[in-house]
């Protein structure tokens, strides 16, 4: 949930930079993906066991209660690292270089730039 959050950060502080339509959809459509699974991950977590409390007192109680398959939660854990993944490479890789790329500067600059961009995202 932390690494969505620094990531929601980082999009709605480009939103106040780029000036294409284009550009602030794409950003609107990765913060929605963002959101959307940080917030679909932290539920399915939550409520992973029934009760939950049994999440932390099924050693001490092993029939207190039930925990979705293991097999279950590895999925879906695979599926949140490739969204990550996937608003790690958007954010600092390609939305850096298209903002930069029609802009009038040195390429040394834009390159120095893109990459403070780069590493502000991760």
């Amino acid at each position: 949930m932390g690494s969505a959050i620094v990531k929601i950060s980082f999009a709605m502080t480009l939103l106040r930079v780029v000036g294409e339509k284009l550009q602030k959809l794409a950003l609107y459509c990765m913060l929605a993906l963002i959101s959307s699974f940080a917030i679909f991950y932290a539920l399915w977590t939550i409520f992973l066991c029934d009760p939950v409390s049994y999440a932390w007192t099924r050693v001490a109680d092993p029939e207190g209660g039930s925990c979705k398959q293991y097999h279950t939660m590895e999925s879906i854990t695979y599926a949140h690292g490739a969204v990550m993944l996937t608003a790690d490479v958007g954010l600092g890789l390609v939305l850096p270089i298209l903002i930069l790329k029609p802009l009038n500067m040195k390429l040394r600059v834009k390159i120095t730039a893109g990459l403070t961009l780069g590493f502000a995202s991760m």
